[in-house]
């Protein structure tokens, strides 16, 4: 069988040209594995603004609504997603809970005039079971711990040294209160953009969490291929993976030291990236969205950095992005959270699950202007659906694909075979049609043996999901003509 998650841009019948997307069945070329979906959230204060406008009201893990029935509805219904805690401010929280239940645990306090600076920020025993209780069946927790705990952080001039040493003493405590309570972490991130420290130094710093993971989880099972606890989305008990260092961009010569030293202690290597420029003040942001040649060097650099942790790490290490919103400082309202950022966001998920990532963390889930959810109504955004169409369909398993030359528009594709619990024996095509005119597009592969064809002759079934929307700037969208709205009690479509 065969499905096609497609997204036009423009619904007009007009000039028609005919394309061939040639899937080549015959042997998978890649792997992302089954994890690959993941969003954030941050822990930005109300008063965090960009451009005289403060896009994180109500939706940061410390004040927006746990319990809101659209956003637990919303994170359930994306299926197998691991939340990503973390962000800028997340070196710089106190941890208030097990033995450091009463540590001094100052609320965030702008850093001097510039507003996206701030200091304190407080966790305490009863947020951190309520985010392990938001996190339900089928996600899985990352938190960033505090590195910056100890440190003197000059957070305006990144490259400056931060004198100092890591206090690992109250991200310690976090971790056994973590497992005394049975609350589940996937995964430790260590830093957050950190450019203040050489390889080695933070290579240092990893090696200690390993070894105070190892501690903690010593006396436990494994790690969380480990079934025999069956209480929640995995053994519970696992060990938490360490994922490191959240760089603010692939920095090549920074990883090809770091990794050497932490391929032991480490599990994950991730980095940060915002290709499409400034949300404001970018007068091509629009531009570069709708241009698919300008993503590949974003892709080019994934392929480029999978090989080298591929390499350096022994096989060892995956890789992910872990952070992305497209454009940075929260991203472009009536852009960002619209119908043609999946001109961006899909290309670019296809493009990293592709070249191998194991992780694709979007900024953000809520939150920002690139939020999945709208963060006064809890309403999804259009890449929302993207998101659940590729996580629900998609197994990580890629297929090489081709499409051949049109007179004109651009049309991208990306195969992979298809979820088997959901669909046996298919693959998955994600086109993406760039131009103005409608697009034939004819699907050939040299596998027929996919479809079990019931006669000799080559005869595919399939499903269409087409996402189209009224305009490119939409905040609504369509799929098979159908508008995405929340049911009555809030199900998600």
């Amino acid at each position: 069988a065969l499905l096609l998650l497609a997204a036009t841009a423009l619904p007009v019948s007009g000039i028609r040209v005919g394309r061939e997307v040639f899937v080549d069945g015959g042997n998978i070329v890649n792997d992302a594995g089954d994890q690959f979906a993941c969003v954030t959230m941050d822990w930005w204060p109300n008063n965090k603004c960009d451009y005289g406008v403060c896009p994180w009201s109500e939706s940061s893990i410390l004040n927006v609504d746990l319990q809101s029935r659209r956003l637990r509805n919303a994170l359930n219904a994306l299926g197998s997603v691991t939340l990503r805690i973390g962000g800028t401010q997340a070196d710089n929280i106190t941890y208030a809970l097990g033995r450091d239940k009463d540590i001094d645990c100052p609320d965030f306090t702008p850093k001097g005039i510039n507003s996206s600076h701030f200091f304190g920020g407080c966790l305490t025993e009863d947020k951190f079971r309520e985010i392990d209780d938001f996190c339900g069946d089928g996600c899985r927790l990352v938190f960033g711990l505090n590195l910056m705990n100890g440190r003197d952080r000059k957070e305006v001039y990144y490259k400056d040294p931060c004198p100092g040493s890591w206090n690992s003493s109250n991200s310690m405590a976090l971790l056994e209160f973590a497992a005394a309570e049975g609350i589940s972490v996937y995964g430790v991130e260590l830093g957050n953009e950190i450019e203040c420290l050489s390889p080695q130094e933070y290579a240092a710093d990893v090696i200690t969490l390993r070894g105070m993971v190892d501690e903690v989880y010593a006396d436990r099972h494994g790690d969380h291929h480990d079934h025999h606890h069956h209480h929640h989305h995995h053994d519970r008990n696992g060990r938490p993976k360490v994922i490191v260092t959240d760089q603010i961009s692939w920095e090549q010569d920074f990883f090809n030291e770091f990794i050497p030293f932490v391929k032991n202690a480490a599990d994950v290597i991730t980095w940060h990236n915002y290709p499409l420029g400034p949300g404001y003040g970018n007068p091509k942001l629009d531009v570069h969205i709708m241009d698919p040649r300008y993503h590949d060097h974003f892709i080019n650099t994934a392929e480029n950095a999978t090989k080298t942790v591929d390499k350096l790490g022994d096989g060892r290490l995956h890789v992910w992005m872990g952070e992305t919103g497209g454009a940075y400082n929260s991203g472009h309202n009536e852009t960002s959270n619209a119908f043609m950022y999946a001109f961006w966001y899909l290309q670019v998920l296809s493009g990293f699950a592709a070249k191998g990532h194991h992780g694709f963390c979007r900024q953000t889930l809520i939150g920002g202007n690139y939020e999945l959810i709208d963060k006064v109504t809890h309403v999804p955004n259009p890449d929302y659906y993207a998101l659940r169409l590729f996580n629900t369909l998609m197994s990580g398993k890629i297929l090489s694909v081709n499409v051949s030359e049109g007179i004109e528009g651009d049309v991208t594709a990306w195969a992979q075979c298809s979820k088997a619990d959901a669909y046996p024996s298919s693959v998955t095509v994600v086109l993406l049609n760039y131009g103005n005119t409608t697009q034939d597009v004819i699907i050939a592969t040299n596998r027929p043996t996919l479809s079990r064809p019931s006669s000799s002759e080559e005869h595919w079934s399939g499903s269409l999901y087409l996402m189209t929307a009224d305009s490119l700037k939409s905040r609504v969208v369509r799929c098979n003509g159908r508008e995405m709205r929340l049911g009555p009690n809030d199900e998600i479509p």
